[in-house]
């Protein structure tokens, strides 16, 4: 889930409840309390690559500065459910009609149980272990990342799919060796600083983007999403990292055992998809293969709509 605050409006944040007004909330009922989160344009989505046709216009992604990570440290911290490096403002991409400044890049993950991937995205109902974040506002139009989040064409979020595997990853070992100085809620830590870049998949042309929300509470419908088709993979042994040893209920400790294997949905992610239209961007072929029958299916994409009807 894209987290971006503790607390709001006298709300703390616990995996996929909320405390308001000193009760717990489920995410079933968070359009009672926030209107936005039973709006039409709500994220996470699965991609069903099947339904796309052919959308000439679009680019790969060009990130800016992501390589140029200069000589001050940047800040790793605990916000209570995850962990974000906060990014310097040099960083950004452009590719959309705006440009587009970096803020901070954070992780999801799953509980490790059979079937529980982490990742918020699926393609063709298919998930990952966990999902990296990076979140950008636009800076031409707003002057932070706080005044953009609530406005229609204020963030911009890659969506980046990761597996495990056998190969250990090295560039995300920037972050997850200093997971341990990050124990608990509202700790910081200065990391050295490296190459974000580094964590992203190589093929940047192929992607899925469409309009969406941030997927818990306020759930502003805010942001540009650009899901990457390719997936990265970190090691097993990467995972088992362990930074506390017990999971705790309160709300000033966070569990960091297994690394990406905390966060589980409340609810299918299919539950949370109101009616309506998705207009889903990628700018590439996409070959689906169907096991039953072994046929493959080929179909052009760039533009892909899915449709949720009532």
């Amino acid at each position: 889930m894209m987290k971006l605050a503790k607390e709001h409006r006298g709300i703390i944040v616990l995996h996929n409840w909320r405390w308001i007004n000193g009760g717990l909330i489920g995410q079933s009922e968070w359009s009672e309390h926030f209107p936005d989160c039973g709006g039409t344009s709500q994220s996470p989505v699965d991609v069903i690559t099947t339904q796309t046709k052919y959308e000439p216009s679009l680019i790969p992604v060009t990130p800016l500065g992501y390589s140029q990570h200069g000589n001050q440290p940047f800040t790793l911290s605990n916000n209570g459910h995850t962990v974000i490096v906060e990014l310097p403002e040099w960083m950004g991409f452009r590719g959309l009609p705006w440009f587009f400044t970096a803020a901070q890049l954070h992780l999801h993950w799953g509980n490790g149980g059979p079937g529980n991937g982490g990742s918020e995205h699926t393609i063709n109902g298919r998930s990952a272990d966990a999902e990296l974040h990076v979140v950008h506002y636009n800076s031409e139009l707003y002057t932070n990342m706080s005044a953009a989040m609530t406005q229609k064409d204020g963030l911009a979020v890659f969506g980046i799919l990761i597996e495990t595997g056998d190969e250990t990853n090295p560039a995300f070992n920037n972050i997850l060796n200093h997971m341990s100085r990050v124990r608990y809620a509202d700790q910081k830590a200065f990391i050295p600083a490296f190459d974000v870049q580094s964590l992203f998949p190589e093929d940047l042309g192929r992607y899925y983007r469409y309009n969406g929300s941030l997927t818990t509470p306020p759930c502003y419908q805010s942001v540009i999403w650009t899901v990457f088709h390719e997936r990265v993979q970190i090691s097993k042994a990467q995972v088992s990292l362990k930074t506390h040893e017990k999971n705790q209920t309160s709300k000033t400790c966070i569990e960091i055992i297994n690394v990406f294997f905390i966060h589980s949905p409340a609810m299918p992610w299919s539950c949370r998809m109101s009616p309506g239209i998705f207009t889903v961007i990628a700018c590439f072929s996409v070959k689906s293969q169907k096991k039953r029958d072994a046929r493959v299916e080929q179909a052009a994409s760039c533009a892909f709509t899915l449709r949720h009807r009532p």
